[in-house]
């Protein structure tokens, strides 16, 4: 018994001990604790700082006077910035941290918790996107007035130059806020860099208007992205949206081109005479106010409302936002290739935007209706007709219309097809996806077939395979504007088509679709280069027609018409056999013989326009050939639904993987209690 009394009074020991540690043991602070030091700490050092150089300014010191000295005016009264005014800007840089720690402790933050914000992390949010707000509208006020005060008069007035002193000390707060709290890497540092860059570059070109100019169009986008970030309102977030829009599409466009097209003042320092130097200035600030731009856009996409203290229930769409939003994170953990390559496929309606908006904004304020991107080019000259060359600068008209069918598809997608899918009733995501991506495809087949027909019966080969070669090259080469617009939309598609093969989920005939899809664009490159635009019309219709049954067909089967499904399989592997192996080869079979009875193979004259050869022939002969065999092995396929169609009763599509269709239908299989519903996993 005395051995037990003894562990029993250590073991007392030991508690009472610990407890006598723990309430010594140092707490760990709270997030509010360390915000009150951070504050009373930046508080201190601000105000200690500027007393003391304002000290040293009355006692005579050299230094307190450099930084509380401007340089003085001209003879004109117009200033300009110089290196003298590094001092003055940090001065006023920490009177602006003084200031917006003296806002936020004593103002915002009180005011926050007065209209019931509870929470510290929520009322330092909103305390911080209402400090946002005024210094966006102060600053914007501020150019307003530059703008209606300012002249084109060399250097700056004494508005002008405060304003700039002010934008420079504005950003190298944020550049010391950002060294302070360790975020050397955010976004707002790049923003500050930026600014300071553009800034420095409209004061080398004597041009401050111009950076005057640049601060309205930036500072009304960001002014209202701010608003929408503090207050968490969804109609505020669409204006922002717009406003960002309509900054990248209009502002930033003229910006570019005044910049460009600006001619130095004669007062330019000899530093800038040079035109290389001039052109560096030029490039840095138009380089600085796209990024800028691209920014606005990025915050007006992604700013997400997390304002919301008691969370409500979540809709459909919201939950797979949700979801999307965690996939997404997990997605952009790898390399930086991986999370670019995530970037692009995530934020396809984003960049395309930007990028179309830049294209017609250029087209418009710089190009004239001119651009190369926009318009047809190589206009044949004195043609009655206007008929058109094929030429270098069609490049430039493909890849616009690449980014405009990306731009298109996913919007096509996204908004209309999908929310359709679910009004309808199809519950699995996997379908609902696979009904958009289908939707999609027999909206553009439908529309690209209508216009390739149209195309076809305007020329010498409609129905007739003679007038694949005849007058060729010349009335091959002379195409009507609307025989280039569509072989080159053409192009801009398929092209696309190898990008968006490769986003999509993979299929058991990934890779018979991919060498279809290099294939086609090899064909279509080749054909407009030498001139065989008609066989290569003649070949897309026959491509067309068959894909809006299939394309058609799928979208009826996932909306659950199971009887008008099997009738449009039926008339889907009529028109198939019909055109892609009947008239298909009866097109091959013009090439390799009916060609030689119209043109001579002594016809090569590439100066003219006349590739025809026989190694010429062979080639194309080979590319559609390869073209056939991946059409008989589709047609294999298609064969074996029809067996299953007609033997089992079930029409399935036997290139897709045969996964289940996600948690929805997971969920459904749960719900319902009949025996076979483990077995329930269809293909798409």
């Amino acid at each position: 018994m005395s051995e037990i009394n003894k562990k029993e009074a250590t073991a007392v020991n030991h508690a009472e001990t610990a407890g006598t540690h723990g309430r010594f043991r140092k707490q760990t602070p709270s997030r509010e604790s360390m915000q009150e030091d951070y504050d009373q700490n930046m508080l201190g050092a601000t105000a200690g700082f500027f007393c003391a150089i304002w000290a040293g300014h009355l006692m005579g010191e050299r230094l307190s006077i450099a930084l509380t000295t401007w340089s003085a005016a001209d003879q004109h009264s117009r200033y300009h910035l110089t290196p003298g005014d590094i001092g003055a800007i940090v001065l006023l840089a920490t009177k602006l941290l003084f200031a917006r720690t003296l806002l936020l402790k004593y103002v915002l933050r009180p005011a926050a918790g007065y209209v019931g914000i509870q929470e510290f992390e929520n009322r330092q949010r909103m305390a911080e996107g209402t400090g946002i707000v005024v210094w966006r509208a102060v600053s914007l006020a501020a150019a307003a007035m530059c703008a209606y005060m300012g002249s084109d008069s060399s250097g700056m007035s004494a508005v002008e130059r405060a304003y700039a002193i002010l934008r420079s000390a504005g950003s190298v707060a944020t550049l010391i806020l950002a060294a302070l709290e360790g975020e050397f890497a955010h976004k707002r540092v790049a923003l500050a860099y930026l600014e300071l860059g553009a800034l420095l570059a409209a004061s080398m070109l004597d041009d401050f208007q111009l950076f005057v100019s640049a601060c309205l169009v930036v500072d009304l986008p960001a002014l209202v992205a701010a608003l929408a970030d503090t207050l968490q309102v969804a109609v505020i977030h669409s204006v922002s949206k717009a406003v960002n829009l309509a900054a990248l599409a209009v502002g930033v466009p003229w910006l570019i081109h005044r910049s460009v097209a600006m001619s130095p003042k004669q007062s330019l320092p000899d530093s800038a005479d040079d035109a290389a130097h001039v052109m560096l200035l030029q490039a840095i600030f138009c380089g600085s106010l796209l990024i800028r731009a691209c920014f606005g856009i990025r915050d007006s996409y992604v700013v997400t409302m997390t304002m919301v203290e008691q969370p409500k229930p979540q809709s459909y769409s919201a939950t797979k936002a949700a979801k999307h939003a965690l996939n997404t994170k997990k997605a952009y953990t790898g390399s930086v290739v991986k999370r670019a390559c995530h970037w692009i496929v995530d934020k396809q309606i984003e960049w395309t935007l930007a990028l179309l908006a830049v294209i017609h904004g250029h087209d418009y304020f710089v190009a004239q209706n001119k651009s190369p991107f926009v318009h047809l080019k190589h206009k044949i000259p004195g043609d009655s007709q206007g008929r058109y060359y094929r030429g270098s600068q069609d490049v430039y008209f493909i890849l616009h219309w690449i980014i405009a069918f990306t731009l298109v598809r996913i919007v096509v997608m996204t908004k209309f097809l999908e929310p359709f899918a679910r009004w309808w009733g199809v519950r699995s995501t996997r379908k609902v996806t696979r009904f958009a991506e289908q939707g999609w495809q027999t909206i553009f087949y439908v529309v690209s077939n209508s216009v390739g027909l149209y195309v076809m019966s305007q020329n010498p080969h409609w129905m007739n395979t003679a007038g694949y070669w005849t007058n060729y090259p010349e009335g091959h080469r002379q195409m009507s504007a609307l025989m280039k617009s569509y072989y080159l939309v053409q192009m801009g598609f398929w092209l696309h088509q190898i990008f968006v093969l490769l986003i999509e989920e993979r299929r058991k005939d990934f890779v018979a679709m991919f060498v279809h899809h290099i294939v086609t664009c090899t064909l279509l490159i080749l054909s407009l280069y030498m001139n065989y635009t008609r066989v290569g019309n003649a070949i897309l219709c026959c491509m067309d027609f068959a894909d809006i049954f299939l394309t058609g067909t799928k979208c009826m089967r996932y909306l659950g018409f199971d009887k008008l499904t099997e009738f449009s399989f039926v008339v889907f592997l009529v028109s198939w056999v019909y055109t892609r192996h009947y008239l298909f080869i009866k097109v091959i079979y013009s090439i390799m013989y009916e060609s030689k009875h119209i043109l001579s193979l002594t016809a090569w004259d590439p100066a003219n326009g006349s590739y025809y050869s026989r190694n010429t022939i062979k080639g194309f002969v080979v590319l559609l050939c390869t073209l056939q065999l991946l059409l008989i092995y589709w047609l294999t396929l298609m064969l074996r639904i029809v067996y299953r169609m007609v033997f089992k009763s079930t029409l399935e599509d036997s290139r897709s993987d045969s996964e289940s269709d996600g948690e929805d239908d997971a969920n459904a299989s749960k719900s319902t209690k009949a025996p076979s519903s483990k077995k329930s996993k269809k293909n798409d």
